[in-house]
């Protein structure tokens, strides 16, 4: 009977726990419920769900374009010359930003409604840490960027995860 329990109970939770990540929680708790162990394999070697982004930064590193020492990707200032640098926003492979849950679809026509807004929360985004974003949470934090209701950096506060 225990042993019934402990699978009802952490099967799905497991499940859920790898499926996460890639955006299947959904499969994760189904899977780890009906297969357990087996669920759990499965659900590991899915692909990341449409438009869910789960990779980091392109590449943590870059040459500073005044003294080619290697930097930080986001750093706004290089640590061995002082220059001033624009800070390089990470996009996945799919055109969308690291953390940002929503598909290019979506993102494409965020960035032709308002490309300015997308840009200054990109920028935010870059300087918070990546914080992630569904789509209903980036319209509006877009929306309050363009009407002046907020900052890029409390828009990013506000309706980032």
């Amino acid at each position: 009977m225990e042993l019934i329990v402990i699978w009802v109970v952490l099967g799905p939770l497991i499940g859920y726990a790898i499926g996460k990540p890639k955006g299947r929680e959904g499969y994760g708790l189904l899977l780890g419920l009906l297969l357990g162990f087996i669920g759990w394999i499965i659900v590991a070697v899915m692909e990341p769900a449409v438009g869910y982004s789960n990779v980091g930064p392109q590449s943590p590193r870059r040459a500073c374009p005044f003294c080619y020492e290697q930097i930080q990707s986001s750093a706004v200032v290089c640590r061995y010359c002082g220059a001033d640098v624009e800070p390089v926003l990470a996009l996945t492979a799919k055109g969308v930003p690291f953390g940002w849950q929503i598909t290019a679809k979506d993102y494409q026509q965020l960035q032709e409604q308002s490309p300015s807004g997308v840009q200054a929360l990109l920028v935010a985004c870059v300087e918070a840490g990546y914080p992630s974003f569904t789509s209903a949470r980036l319209t509006s934090a877009v929306t309050d960027v363009d009407k002046g209701r907020l900052s890029p950096k409390q828009a990013v506060a506000k309706w980032g995860r």
